[in-house]
C-alpha cells in the first residue's frame, strides 16, 4: 500500500484433447517369417482463452474495507485453486538487495512480477486386447486418448499515481501504465524464451 502498487495480469486458460487408433496386426508363419501391419487415424483440438486484467492494490483495500465479502474467493475446484505463490513473490521483492523497507513497508517505486503455470495431464495409452493364435497376432494397444490443461497467470506489480484519499469515490478499474508496460515485457520474454 505505501507506493500504491498497481498489478497488470494475463490469464491464459488451454486445453488440448487428442485421441487416435493404432491398431498392430502380425501374421507368423512359422519357422522364419512374419508380415507386420500398423495403421493410425488421430484427431486433436486445441482450445485457448486469455484474458488480461488490471487492479490497484489502494482500490482494492478500499473496497474491502467497505463489503468485507469483496474479493472473497468461492470454493473452487480449478487447476489455479489454491496457492499461486503471489504472496512469496512480493515478500521476495520487499525483502530483495536495494529496496528500503521500514518494517513491512515497502519503499515506492520499481516494478517485479512474474508467472505461474499449472499443467495436468490425463492420458490412457495403449488402450486394447491382444490375441496370440498360430497365425495371428492382434490388434495390440487399439488406441489412445488424452487431455492437457495448461494454465497459466502472468502478474506484473508497479507503483502507481498517489493513492485517493480515504473519502473519495472508488474510481473504476483502468489500465495501468507502468504495470501493463511491465507485464508486455514480462509475455515478450516468455515468448523469446521458447525459441
Amino acid at each position: 500500500m505505501t507506493g500504491n502498487y498497481e498489478v497488470a495480469a494475463s490469464l491464459s486458460l488451454q486445453v488440448t484433447d487428442s485421441g487416435q487408433l493404432t491398431p498392430s496386426l502380425s501374421f507368423p508363419y512359422p519357422p522364419l517369417f512374419e508380415l507386420g501391419f500398423g495403421a493410425r487415424l488421430g484427431r486433436s483440438r486445441e482450445q485457448n482463452y486469455t484474458q488480461n486484467l488490471y487492479f490497484s492494490m489502494a482500490n482494492l483495500a478500499r473496497r474491502v474495507d467497505k463489503f468485507p465479502e469483496y474479493g472473497r474467493c468461492p470454493e473452487a475446484d480449478t487447476n489455479l485453486a489454491g496457492d499461486l505463490g503471489i504472496r512469496n513473490t512480493v515478500f521476495l521483492a520487499m525483502t530483495a538487495g536495494g529496496r528500503k523497507v521500514e518494517g513491512a513497508k515497502l519503499d515506492s517505486g520499481g516494478e517485479f512480477g512474474g508467472h505461474v503455470n499449472f499443467v495436468v495431464t490425463r492420458n490412457v495409452n495403449a488402450l486394447g486386447p491382444t490375441w496370440t493364435l498360430t497365425h495371428f497376432k492382434g490388434p495390440g494397444g487399439l488406441g489412445e486418448a488424452s487431455r492437457i490443461n495448461s494454465d497459466k497467470i502472468t502478474f506484473a506489480f508497479a507503483s502507481g499515481p498517489p493513492a485517493p484519499s480515504a473519502n473519495a469515490a472508488i474510481p473504476a478499474a483502468t489500465a495501468p501504465g507502468l504495470s501493463k508496460q511491465f507485464l508486455n515485457q514480462l509475455l515478450i520474454n516468455q515468448i523469446n524464451s521458447i525459441r
